[in-house]
């Protein structure tokens, strides 16, 4: 864990004014800057607000937008009592090349409105800090709602007034720096375009990561696939990551038969071209026509039959799948 322990106490003494907040966390954020101005109007974070609402540059408005979001992430992260998802390695890496079909949009819904994901060391994932590549080890999730746009007089909230976004923080391994995006859902589900091929290892992180949040709200809703880290091992993570004093840890995944880790590794720091590479397994390529070119230029065309061939390494297993025959409905 890269986050400091100063976090989750912040956490944890802002939790009580976003308790029973409405998912938007203005209510809450609200509570929070009137009790701290009450207390002590000469706190930092007051200071930091006005000092950024005094700027009238474009700059200084994002970075209070961002400043603001992160307070209101923490006390809703502490009002859920710190939830810290740990996903393991292989499946992670099996997850960022999976989907989810469109028809199961309605269940991608998070656990909780925001929690703290761990993300896998051996991916290969990056974000750039001030222009310089650093691993992306942590993200910080949320799922909040926001208030349309009311016509003039209207002050009554109905429930087309609300919408939902998913708000995503990529934070720096020294915790000092964030980056926040809001994504769509159909990135969220892995549902982009396959032939587009990201310019550089940032964002091809970025777009292995987004995959691995909508199956993680899949995975809290299929039986087997999470579950407590015992203490054995609390215990060896801590002494990794150093002491935090995190209340509510879990771990993501199931095993897996294909190992996709030096793969994603492999796109993450190459594109396409770095993982087109020799098969793993052996594969049955059924016999099939073709209307092959031919010719000067190959400006002819001519059908030719291929007949069924092995692919793959000869040295490789040979994967054994059942195969439908369509005309009988027969597996064979």
């Amino acid at each position: 864990m890269v986050t400091p322990a100063i976090t989750f106490h912040a956490a944890k003494a802002m939790a009580r004014f976003f308790d029973g907040d409405d998912g938007s966390g203005a209510e809450g954020f609200g509570r929070y800057m009137d009790h701290v101005e009450a207390v002590d109007p000469l706190s930092p974070v007051v200071a930091k607000v006005h000092e950024l609402e005094a700027d009238p540059m474009g700059a200084a408005t994002r970075h209070l937008r961002e400043y603001c979001g992160n307070i209101r992430w923490l006390g809703m992260w502490g009002a859920f009592g710190c939830p810290v998802v740990r996903l393991e390695s292989a499946w992670a890496a099996l997850m960022s090349w999976s989907s989810i079909p469109r028809e199961l949009y309605d269940f991608v819904t998070p656990p909780w409105r925001a929690f703290l994901l761990e993300l896998p060391r051996d991916m290969g994932l990056v974000c750039d800090w001030d222009k310089q590549s650093m691993p992306l080890q942590e993200l910080r999730v949320a799922r909040m709602r926001s208030r349309r746009n009311l016509p003039t007089g209207d002050e009554t909230p109905q429930a087309e007034d609300w919408w939902e976004h998913w708000h995503v923080c990529f934070t720096s391994p020294d915790g000092q720096r964030q980056r926040t995006l809001t994504i769509r859902l159909d990135d969220l589900c892995g549902n982009h375009d396959p032939t587009y091929d990201a310019p550089d290892a940032v964002t091809r992180s970025i777009r292995a990561v987004f995959p691995l949040i909508g199956a993680l709200c899949m995975a809290f809703q299929t039986e087997g696939m999470v579950h407590k880290p015992s203490n054995k091992a609390r215990r060896a993570h801590r002494r990794r990551e150093g002491l935090y004093p995190t209340v509510n840890e879990y771990v993501v995944g199931a095993p897996v038969k294909l190992d996709l880790r030096l793969k994603t590794k492999a796109f993450i720091e190459g594109g396409h071209a770095a993982v087109r590479g020799p098969m793993t397994i052996q594969t049955m390529v059924r016999g099939h026509w073709r209307n092959q070119a031919h010719g000067p230029g190959h400006r002819d065309r001519k059908f030719i039959h291929i007949e069924p061939f092995w692919k793959g390494l000869q040295s490789a297993p040979i994967a054994v799948r059942p195969h439908v025959l369509v005309d009988s409905g027969v597996r064979s």
